[in-house]
C-alpha cells in the first residue's frame, strides 16, 4: 500500500499544455510567425509567408479576435469526431475570447436535409457551445469563384480538366501538371 502512496505524491505535476491544450496555438498578434508549406510529389516546395503588413490588416478587421468555425457537412449525424473538433474550434475561440462560426458545408444545397441541420445544431447547443453565427457555404459561392478566378490569373492556380482515369493514369505514372498539359 506505501508503494502506491509513494508512486502518486511523486507523480510530475502535468505541463502548461495539459493545463490548457490550447497554449499550441499562436496569439492572434503572433500569426506571422505561422509558415504554410506545400510539398509536391516532384519535390518542389511552395512557402507562402504571412507579413507584418498583413498581419496587421487581418487583426484590425478581427478586433485582434481568434476568429474560428465549425464545419460541419450536412450529410448525417454528428459523432465523437465531431465532438473532438467542436472542442477545438469553439473552445479556443471561447479561451481567446473570440467567436466560432457554425458553417454549415452545403456544398450541394439542393440535396441538403433540413433533419441534419437541426440535429448538428441541437448537438452543438447540447454540448454548450453558442455560435457566433451560422453561415453556409453556398452563401459564399460566388465570391469562391471570384477567388479562384483570381488565383488562375495569378498563375497560382489552374483549372483541370482531366477525366478520372487520366488522373488515376498520371499519378501512377509520377507526371506533374506541366507534364499533362505538354503532352
Amino acid at each position: 500500500m506505501q508503494e502506491k502512496k509513494d508512486a502518486v505524491a511523486t507523480a510530475a505535476p502535468p505541463t502548461e499544455e495539459e493545463l490548457n491544450p490550447y497554449t499550441i496555438f499562436p496569439q492572434p498578434e503572433e500569426n506571422f510567425k505561422v509558415h504554410t508549406e506545400i510539398f509536391y510529389s516532384d519535390g518542389n516546395i511552395w512557402r507562402a509567408h504571412n507579413t507584418k503588413e498583413i498581419l496587421e490588416k487581418h487583426l484590425k478587421a478581427t478586433g485582434g479576435k481568434v476568429m474560428t468555425r465549425f464545419p460541419p457537412e450536412l450529410n448525417g449525424y454528428l459523432h465523437i469526431g465531431h465532438a473532438k473538433a467542436m472542442f477545438i474550434d469553439f473552445g479556443l475561440a471561447k479561451e481567446r475570447s473570440g467567436h466560432c462560426y457554425l458553417r454549415f458545408d452545403d456544398t450541394n444545397p439542393e440535396a441538403e436535409k433540413k433533419e441534419y441541420i437541426d440535429h448538428i445544431q441541437e448537438i452543438v447547443h447540447w454540448m454548450g457551445w453558442e455560435p457566433y453565427k451560422v453561415t453556409y457555404t453556398s452563401n459564399y459561392f460566388q465570391a469562391l469563384y471570384d477567388h479562384a478566378v483570381e488565383l488562375i490569373r495569378k498563375g497560382l492556380a489552374y483549372v483541370d480538366h482531366q477525366t478520372a482515369e487520366e488522373i488515376k493514369e498520371y499519378r501512377e505514372k509520377k507526371m506533374k501538371p506541366s507534364q499533362v498539359y505538354l503532352k
